[in-house]
């Protein structure tokens, strides 16, 4: 049981890492449109 404690703990670490990525870059890009937008 302790094992799938740690487990879910590494996906859900992994997964709130590549959302915090993922959004980060989305928000970059949105940030350039903006500014090309004048």
């Amino acid at each position: 049981l302790f094992v799938i404690v740690i487990a879910a703990a590494e996906a859900a670490l992994a997964l709130a890492i590549a959302l915090n990525i993922f959004n980060s870059i989305n928000s970059v890009e949105l940030d350039d449109a903006h500014s090309l937008k004048g």
